[in-house]
């Protein structure tokens, strides 16, 4: 709808959104990075940059997901560590601008290392993320569920790996 009224950076917003879930709703991995490829050719066509940064983490972590980029455990524990780390550019900007880019690459991240089995690093991720993400100053409903359910998955993980009490203790709040 956003697109059809001519409000482009909306509907690529929300396009982008969608994809995600189509991920989540259980679409091939291939499909929806595919349709990130269309998204990023309108974008282009355009000249809408507002999405640009958000757009390349999805984009990133399906790559590794599809073995057409190499996961880089490294990369992914260092994740966040700097700004360039999260925007692969040489772009400057406010915190504002790398505060979505670096919810959605660090929430890609803690999936790949959900799906390797990787719960030790997935948990440090979260941890990067509480800290950088002020959950009082945004309690937006999809962050907060987000990071606490990472940090549960996380902690079931290591749970099952150690039988660890401290990780139980982490499932039971």
């Amino acid at each position: 709808a956003a697109m059809g009224c001519g409000d482009i950076e909306a509907g690529s917003l929300s396009f982008s959104a969608s994809n995600c879930h189509a991920y989540f709703d259980g679409y091939p991995v291939h499909e929806v990075y595919k349709a990130y490829g269309m998204l990023e050719d309108e974008m282009k066509l355009y000249n809408v940059h507002s999405n640009k940064q958000v757009l390349l983490q999805f984009r990133n972590g399906l790559s590794m997901l599809l073995g057409r980029k190499p996961i880089d455990w490294d990369e992914i524990e260092h994740y966040g560590d700097t700004d360039r780390s999260i925007t692969e550019s040489d772009e400057v900007l406010d915190e504002k601008d790398i505060r979505y880019p670096f919810i959605y690459g660090c929430s890609l991240r803690i999936l790949i290392c959900m799906l390797f089995s990787k719960f030790e690093l997935a948990e440090l991720l979260c941890k990067k993320m509480q800290q950088r993400v002020n959950l009082n100053q945004d309690p937006a409903y999809e962050l907060q569920t987000n990071i606490y359910m990472y940090i549960g998955l996380a902690s079931a993980g290591m749970y099952r790996q150690t039988k660890r009490n401290k990780h139980l203790q982490v499932l039971r709040k």
